[in-house]
């Protein structure tokens, strides 16, 4: 049974974009409220939100960057200590990601080469306003202990993970085993849950200063959420959020940087890019690694309603 979202239907107000055919204000906003049952933290339902919009929108939409086009897919790690919520905000992201037409999910464990495998079957083919056609590969990961997703720390698979952060085309060869992998524009979406300790453990010192730390997020909160545990709350997914998210999957074409935005930007970055990590496992320069952060996150962001960016030839 599917239940309406209470904020959602209505027109648009100051800020947002401006879409009929859309049942909530803003689908991150709606999403957090629709999830406060979850016993959660707010941030961890927001990225959840923010995420599963990144993997909808796959490589249909992007923005300009330093002259290449920027995608919006995001690699997101939850982190705080057992029983606070990590698992309900990932799941319920998934399970609203997984009412789109044709989900793309990963399975639940993965070496480099299954996540090939994996990825190599999950083609798209679509037609691109004023671009034309466009072929892609791409997949969502979903999983809510990194343990169970990666037992060990797999160099090659973290390696793998790093090359399909960003859509360049890739190809696998074997000698004797008949292996030819090509995939023309391969891209991952990622959102992992884990403890501190887990974290520490897992991650050897050296990989902070590999590639793949500065692609993803770490969001972390020691928040813990009580409720009531025998509360009949209702847990069904909301039909307005449902239809949305839909609606989202079918958005195209590029994103325009506003000048407020930019503007935004600029200034960071002429005052040093505060704040900078001061407790890290290393001594680690993340600054030029920073930049993308900003940007691919904020790409999903027009979905949920506000301007900081503009989508100029959208097809809903």
């Amino acid at each position: 049974m599917l239940k309406k979202t209470q904020t959602g239907s209505g027109t648009s107000t100051e800020g947002t974009i401006e879409d009929v055919s859309r049942k909530c204000h803003s689908w991150i906003d709606c999403f957090i409220e629709n999830t406060e049952i979850l016993e959660s933290p707010r941030i961890w339902r927001q990225w959840a939100a923010i995420s599963t919009i990144a993997a909808v929108v796959e490589q249909k939409v992007y923005v300009r960057s330093g002259g290449d086009r920027l995608y919006p897919n995001i690699y997101c790690g939850l982190i705080g200590h057992a029983g606070t919520g990590k698992t309900r905000s990932i799941y319920k992201g998934r399970d609203y990601y997984m009412t789109i037409e044709e989900p793309h999910p990963a399975p639940t464990s993965m070496s480099a080469a299954s996540m090939i495998d994996s990825l190599s079957k999950y083609k798209r083919k679509i037609l691109m306003p004023e671009d034309g056609p466009l072929e892609y590969n791409s997949m969502y990961i979903t999983a809510d202990e990194l343990s169970a997703f990666m037992h060990k720390y797999d160099e090659e698979a973290i390696g793998t993970m790093s090359a399909f952060y960003d859509p360049r085309a890739y190809g696998q060869t074997r000698r004797g085993n008949d292996i030819n992998i090509k995939i023309k524009s391969p891209q991952l979406n990622l959102i992992v849950g884990t403890t501190p300790s887990n974290l520490l453990h897992y991650m050897p010192e050296s990989a902070w200063e590999q590639g793949f730390t500065s692609r993803i997020i770490l969001v972390f909160s020691d928040e813990r959420t009580i409720g009531d545990d025998f509360a009949n709350h209702d847990s069904s997914l909301s039909a307005d959020l449902i239809h949305d998210i839909r609606t989202i999957g079918g958005l195209m074409g590029k994103f325009e940087v506003t000048a407020e935005y930019r503007n935004c930007i600029n200034l960071w970055r002429q005052q040093g890019e505060p704040p900078m990590p001061t407790r890290c496992p290393a001594d680690i320069d993340w600054t030029p690694a920073l930049r993308p952060w900003v940007s691919a996150p904020t790409t999903p962001v027009p979905c949920r309603g506000r301007r900081f960016l503009e989508n100029t030839r959208s097809k809903t």
